[in-house]
């Protein structure tokens, strides 16, 4: 990291120079590297509204002040504190806990009278350390490693860009940033690194979504967004992306689904438990999920509507959702969960700490701890909930200690008070947190003169590593002393040639003086390492240095002395880990959809998603379906998503992705076909001979391949009447037309689509359409709307075929389709006349290559169109 002693200037060039000669820690020398960039102009301070951003997920945030930042913040003295230093006051203290407390303040609405701090505080409220930042941070906390991060929003001009996660020493200097890949910008909710070295982030996915087809009164230009969880190496690398849109139901969330932004999920907190697998709160959705992260298929579900579990001890007021909107979901050692139960559909709303012991197999959750506040605390949005080494639990009242409610609560056993902080008026955090402090620092570390032959326990009087060395060899000067020092953290930038095992925040240090070469036996006393929770599975991983990989020993566990042994001949760090088993999964393609016409104009940009763990893709495009003629063949592709250049004009494309990992190479997906073709405008509703209504809405819907603005115009005798619709834009190529009463009963009007771009390009109905008044000829097309059915598929769930059934009362041109929650198609089962009748059609996923999830199915028959879901369970 290359900090200057004079601040950039504003549209500076820097010319920077590494000369040859500089080493690492470790002795090696860097290569030299010239590097040339050129600086943005000032950015400006941004207030960003948290009851916007974390509460309700919205992206609305006020003007910047204009207020200017001409120098890097940097960590100042304790010896006096800032003017806008936050006022810490302590409300009550009964033998806390020992530790640091964590906090990171902001301002819940423009106030510059207080500044953004993280800090670290001593339980009488003293500063231990601070750092001022332009911008609030949230999440700040300690690592496994013993580290430290925070979210950064990264402004410019001083307008909200993306979200990035900074790492810091313990010197609050920042060591590193952790962003989400594949195009995605991480979110600020969560971060975990995990003792691995991989870390878990997700991101925002906004998608256009044609409501309309989903809800009554849906929007059929909606935004709605999705979620998207990452989990990256060390290297940066996506090793793991999993999507809400593949396995969650759109109606499955409790926000209002006719909206045109609809923030479907708005995940908040992200674990993982001992063997791996991902817990994860959709705030939205009242619900837990887990993520099963060598498949990605769904375990289970807790809480919502689509809840699995069956609720023990808890308080029927409360039931269906016994907790609702919730926050902060995080596993304990021992298997349990605890979370924040934030309240928002309790009636009358209150908030609450709750632990559940859950019973996978018989799907129960009991209910075996909550804390609730005296007097009741309502904490709409944020809070978290810590379990402390002693016993005691922290638990920060997130937005709600802006307006006179503690920022945080330690609690006893006894659920009595042991510490209660506040800050001052408007002011909150995001969560809460204590630590042991300093991070890093050896848990016990001892020094032994030794000899060959022998064995060691390197304790001392006041120290016990729980490390055991039986010396077979050592070559030595006249005296061989060697260290032990152990962790109860996980080692710093850990990197592996294996697939990186499940690791525990333990490890230990071995190093000789005196000594240059030894092989030994090595055994370790489990009592003094906590963190191994299941030692038949554990192997011990060793590395010389702190920048080469980590290494598998063959490793043995005694059950009667509690003891993992293995023999080594190395100096330098060893840590535990579990071994992960891998399977090679076949990822799926997003778009373009199957048989898609795109605009040969521009380039094709292919889109795919994964299923569990992935190293490289391998793209190819042929121009047959059997490949033999292959255009595009890329392999070590890190990226989901590649775009095509140079393609033939009318001409037909077929592609297919494949992965690899540890395990090997997948099967190819299935094989996608799309079209290049000239741009084009096709009018698919009204198209000619319907009856519509004035003081009525109807969905105009049209097929294209330009993604130009268009104007939307209705016309009589080819000249314009009225304009529906100016300068619009619609990923779905629909529009809500809300017919005026202002209009003309005539029935002679088309519909004119033409691109604002190249007004030259344009559509009209093939035949005209009749506009009626809204109060005749009505209730002939309600009657016979009823008499159309379509029933639900049996078996649902299903795996891997199900029968879909409906009635026709007469004779109709149906359309039978599967879509998936995107509301983009799969499959087209039925596109016939069929005579008035029962029908019953099979559908299997099998032909499609379908993942486990929910998709539609949708029957339109004359004016009758009804939409139901199907569920896929592999």
């Amino acid at each position: 990291m290359f900090i200057p002693s004079i601040p950039f200037s504003a549209n500076e060039e820097v010319n920077f120079t590494l000369n040859q000669g500089i080493k690492t820690t470790a002795g090696l020398t860097l290569p030299p590297v010239s590097i040339k960039f050129q600086t943005t102009s000032l950015s400006q301070k941004i207030n960003i509204n948290p009851l916007s951003l974390i509460a309700n997920g919205s992206f609305n945030y006020p003007a910047a002040p204009q207020k200017l930042y001409k120098s890097i913040p940097k960590i100042s003295s304790i010896a006096s504190l800032p003017a806008d230093f936050p006022k810490i006051t302590i409300d009550s203290s009964n033998n806390p806990e020992d530790g640091k407390i964590f906090l990171a303040n902001f301002a819940i609405s423009l106030n510059d009278s207080i500044g953004n701090y993280i800090m670290i505080l001593n339980n009488d409220g003293s500063v231990v350390k601070y750092k001022k930042l332009n911008q609030p941070a949230f999440d700040f906390k300690v690592l496994p490693n013993g580290e430290l991060s925070y979210a950064d929003v990264i402004v410019n001009h001083g307008e909200y860009g993306s979200v990035r996660w900074i790492v810091i020493d313990t010197s609050l200097t920042p060591v590193d940033t952790f962003q989400c890949g594949n195009g995605y910008s991480a979110d600020l909710h969560d971060f975990v690194l995990l003792p691995n070295g991989h870390a878990l982030m997700f991101a925002y996915d906004p998608e256009p979504v044609d409501m309309s087809k989903i809800v009554p009164g849906g929007n059929p230009n909606a935004t709605v967004i999705g979620i998207v969880i990452q989990e990256v190496d060390a290297s940066k690398n996506v090793v793991f992306q999993w999507r809400t849109w593949d396995y969650l139901p759109i109606t499955d969330s409790y926000m209002d689904l006719t909206a045109s932004t609809v923030d479907l999920i708005h995940a908040n907190a992200i674990d993982a438990d001992e063997n791996g697998n991902i817990l994860f709160s959709m705030r939205h959705l009242s619900s837990i999920i887990k993520i099963d992260r060598q498949t990605g298929n769904l375990d289970w579900i807790l809480g919502g509507k689509q809840n699995q579990f069956t609720f023990l001890n808890e308080h029927e007021s409360n039931s269906p959702n016994y907790f609702s909107f919730q926050h902060d979901v995080k596993v304990q050692p021992d298997g349990n969960i605890t979370l924040f139960d934030n309240g928002n559909q309790h009636s009358p709303p209150y908030s609450r700490a709750v632990e559940y012991k859950l019973d996978e197999q018989n799907k129960t959750a009991d209910l075996i701890w909550e804390y609730r506040h005296t007097p009741d605390i309502y904490n709409f949005a944020m809070g978290s909930v810590q379990k402390l080494s002693n016993g005691n639990s922290l638990i920060g009242w997130g937005i709600a200690s802006a307006t006179g409610s503690p920022a945080l609560t330690e609690i006893k056993p006894d659920n009595s008070i042991a510490l209660e902080l506040s800050l001052p008026s408007g002011q909150a955090s995001y969560r809460a947190y204590k630590f042991p402090w300093a991070s890093g620092t050896p848990s016990s570390k001892v020094t032994l003169e030794v000899l060959q032959g022998n064995t060691y326990k390197f304790n001392s009087s006041n120290d016990t590593t729980g490390i055991t060395i039986k010396f077979d060899q050592i070559n030595s000067s006249l005296y061989a002393n060697t260290i032990v020092t152990a962790y109860n953290y996980a080692p710093i930038n850990p990197n592996f040639n294996t697939e990186a095992p499940i690791m525990v925040s333990n490890y230990f240090n071995i190093k000789g003086q005196g000594i240059t070469s030894y092989s030994g036996e090595v055994q370790v006393n489990l009592n003094d390492f906590p963190g191994i929770l299941n030692p038949k599975e554990t192997i011990v991983y060793a590395r010389s240095a702190i920048d080469s990989n980590f290494v598998p020993l063959p490793t043995s566990y005694d059950s009667v002395k509690n003891e993992l042994m293995f023999t080594t001949s190395t100096f330098g760090d060893f840590a535990f880990g579990i071994p992960q088993i891998v399977s090679a999964n076949i990822p799926v393609i997003i778009s373009p959809l199957d048989s898609a016409i795109v605009n040969e104009n521009f380039p094709v940009k292919l889109v795919w998603g994964t299923r569990g763990v992935v190293q490289t893709y391998r793209l190819q495009v042929a121009a047959d379906s059997l490949f033999s003629d292959i255009i595009v063949d890329y392999s070590n592709l890190t990226n989901t998503s590649y775009l095509l250049n140079n393609l033939g004009n009318n001409s037909k494309y077929f592609w297919r992705i494949n992965n690899s990992n540890s395990a090997g190479i997948s099967n190819w997906s299935g094989i996608y076909s799309f079209i290049t073709a000239p741009p084009y405008i096709k009018i698919l509703y009204p198209v000619g001979n319907e009856d519509l209504y004035d003081d009525s809405t109807y969905i105009i819907r049209w097929a294209s391949n330009v993604s130009d603005s268009l104007k939307i115009q209705l016309i009589k005798d080819g000249s314009n009447t009225f304009t529906i619709g100016d300068s619009l834009f619609s990923f779905n190529n629909a529009f809500e037309w809300n017919v005026s009463p202002s209009l003309d009963p005539d029935s002679s009007y088309r519909i004119k689509i033409s691109s604002i771009n190249n007004p030259a390009l344009y559509t009209i109905s093939n035949n005209t359409f009749s506009l009626n008044s809204s109060t005749t000829g009505i209730a002939n097309t309600t009657t016979t709307v009823k008499n159309f059915v379509l029933n639900q598929n049996y078996p649902n769930p299903f795996n891997p075929s199900t029968i879909i059934s409906y009635q026709l009362p007469v004779a109709s041109n149906v359309v039978l389709k599967i879509y998936n929650v995107l509301g983009r198609e799969i499959a087209t089962l039925v596109n016939k006349e069929q005579t008035a009748g029962s029908y019953n059609i099979q559908f299997s996923s099998d032909k499609y290559h379908l993942a486990s999830g929910v998709y539609l199915y949708e029957l339109q028959a004359g004016n009758y169109v009804s939409v139901k879901k199907l569920l896929l369970l592999k």
